[in-house]
């Protein structure tokens, strides 16, 4: 027991000694889902392909661990609400299964994955016997509102330094699964403030700095825009609803920290 290296983290933080399953549930050898438990008990779950992963994708699942005189174990309870599959009655998944031990630095695969291999997902084994799947008719609807009280000395000649003001926003992201294998994303008035905290950068260059994104409604099937020649980028969805780089010659004027969907 005391050589299990039990690290508490936040979500999505590879730490410690930790299990995982990973399901191609298109059985594309492209694509698949992974679900992660920590020994401390922390989850993880990302999208996973050929060429990396991305740890903004978050499901909805459980998963618990116990503790026994020298090993630990872990329990998954995965919704196949969260999951991308075919209608077919009588389906062949990919699967994967791993595990990290710390202190050995060492990582086992159930099937091998091969270091000079076309990629992880494409490695990976079969699972048959997935008969008669429930039909995913996946509904999740995530309003939000947010307010903000800004407070400024009233300056004479200034009509933007009023003293105090008020703004509200609402909206709402939605997911409709039309089919099992089609999910339509829709919002009204999407939330293009970030959800979670950017790290601090000092960026003293020319270039722009580039953040990871994280708003769920963009994050859902960005890899179709995923495009990269010798390391450009051809799309960058942070710009949409960012800061407006243009600043126009005025004595006077107030910069939004970001545009809404109707441009102010």
């Amino acid at each position: 027991m005391k050589e299990i290296t039990k690290r508490l983290a936040r979500r999505d933080t590879y730490s410690g000694d930790l299990v995982g399953i990973q399901f191609d549930s298109y059985f594309d050898h492209r694509t698949a889902f992974e679900f992660d438990m920590t020994s401390a008990g922390q989850k993880i779950d990302c999208w996973v392909s050929n060429d990396g992963w991305d740890l903004n994708w978050n499901a909805v699942w459980y998963g618990k661990v116990a503790y026994e005189d020298s090993a630990w174990t872990a329990e998954l309870q995965i919704p196949l609400s969260q999951l991308r599959y075919g209608s077919a009655p009588d389906q062949v998944w990919g699967l994967n299964s791993w595990r990290l031990i710390d202190r050995l630095h060492e990582e086992d695969h159930w099937n091998l994955i091969a270091n000079d291999g076309t990629g992880q997902v494409y490695t990976f084994g079969e699972l048959h016997g997935l008969k008669g799947l429930k039909k995913n008719r996946r509904f999740e609807i995530a309003p939000y509102t947010s307010g903000r009280i800004t407070n400024d000395s009233v300056v004479a000649g200034n009509p933007f330094a009023r003293g105090t003001r008020f703004k509200s926003q609402v909206g709402l992201d939605a997911k409709i699964g039309i089919t099992n294998d089609f999910t339509l994303d829709a919002t009204i008035n999407p939330d293009f403030g970030q959800v979670e905290a950017d790290p601090s950068v000092m960026n003293l260059t020319a270039f722009e700095t580039f953040f990871e994104e994280k708003r769920p409604f963009f994050t859902e099937g960005k890899d179709i825009f995923d495009f990269t020649f010798d390391a450009d980028r051809l799309f960058y969805s942070r710009r949409i609803g960012h800061s407006p780089s243009y600043i126009p010659g005025y004595d006077t004027m107030r910069m939004p920290e970001y545009t809404t969907i109707g441009g102010h």
